[in-house]
């Protein structure tokens, strides 16, 4: 799990829009990898109180607006897959190995991009599938509910934000509990059986959450 603080400001003059920096981040990064490898990525840019999202992949990002009811999600990624469980990914391979015929090879120039405006009090997640494929979306939403109840309750917490390393650890812990999970139902499983796959029970795979307060620019808002 991470954490982290993202402040909301209001001059931003003269800036690319937020999506177009985050996209320059992962040909960035597509350009300047040494190693050999294949991952998906998720890259977040605030610029004034606009987001911008660069995604590639079943990696993703959640915006959520708190209501007195509970939170709500008011945005989120899609995934991108050549198939099921096939996710797009960006690839450096040893020229020794190299593609097969007609195989596909994934860029940064095939990413999806995003932009929207958040406000001050929403709570931006950026997670990797381990999270996705383990817990439903009214299942984030209940875990987040209740740290944000329970970090109300003890007092914990800078104003009116829980503090988002809890909230991150939380849902990496209840993604992880599940991916061990062999019979509940889990959205991995949902989407195999869609599939005509015989799967039940969690997916183990990696787990990532950061989760982060949009903020004003002069610091965490007092409750």
């Amino acid at each position: 799990g991470g954490s982290a603080w993202l402040e909301a400001s209001t001059d931003h003059r003269g800036c690319p829009p937020p999506d177009v920096l985050a996209a320059a981040a992962v040909h960035a990064a597509e350009a300047q990898s040494t190693t050999f490898g294949a991952a998906t990525i998720t890259v977040l840019q605030l610029t004034g109180s606009n987001v911008g999202v660069a995604n590639l992949g079943d990696s993703g990002f959640m915006v959520l607006h708190q209501t007195q009811q509970g939170f709500e999600v008011v945005t989120r990624s899609t995934e991108q897959q050549h198939g099921w469980n096939f996710p797009y990914q960006l690839m450096r391979l040893p020229s020794t190995l190299g593609l097969s015929a007609g195989a596909q090879s994934d860029s940064a120039a095939d990413c999806d991009c995003y932009q929207f405006p958040v406000r001050v009090g929403d709570l931006v997640l950026l997670y990797s599938d381990g999270l996705a494929d383990n817990l439903f979306e009214c299942e984030i939403l209940e875990v987040i509910d209740r740290a944000c109840a329970n970090a109300r309750r003890r007092g914990k917490g800078a104003g009116a934000f829980a503090d988002p390393e809890l909230l991150s650890r939380s849902l990496a812990r209840a993604a992880q509990v599940r991916s061990w999970d062999t019979s509940a139902d889990s959205p991995f499983s949902v989407a195999a059986r869609q599939q005509g796959q015989a799967f039940s029970g969690g997916k183990e795979d990696d787990i990532t959450v950061v989760a982060a307060w949009v903020v004003p620019q002069s610091g965490v808002m007092a409750a």
